[in-house]
């Protein structure tokens, strides 16, 4: 299969066989973050996945080669995982010091 240098300008995709568009919703450039916003996201029910965590894993400088490791998402679940990536980076998840468990977050759905 050959790729024109059009097709390497625009957003990488993958298609699933189902017919649901992967869409990265985040780069991160180290592996354990991507699994972070991996966890937070399929905390709140939607499905994701990391991709390229493997090839940054073999040497940490491919990260910047490739434009870091992507977090991925069903294209139709894009604006609710951009919704919790922002509260998440917001601080809205954080801990006080003196908490002892997680706080009470309604769900948004």
């Amino acid at each position: 299969m050959d790729i024109t240098a059009e097709e390497l300008d625009g957003p990488v995709e993958e298609e699933l066989p189902d017919g649901r568009d992967l869409v990265t919703v985040e780069r991160v450039t180290e592996v354990w973050a991507a699994h972070i916003l991996r966890a937070r996201l399929e905390a709140e029910g939607l499905l994701a996945s990391i991709a390229d965590e493997h090839l940054v894993s073999m040497d940490w400088f491919y990260s910047n080669a490739i434009g870091g490791v992507r977090v991925q998402v069903p294209a139709c679940e894009l604006p609710r995982a951009q919704e919790i990536l922002e509260a998440l980076h917001r601080g809205d998840y954080e801990l006080s010091d003196d908490a002892t468990s997680a706080p009470d977050i309604p769900a948004s759905r």
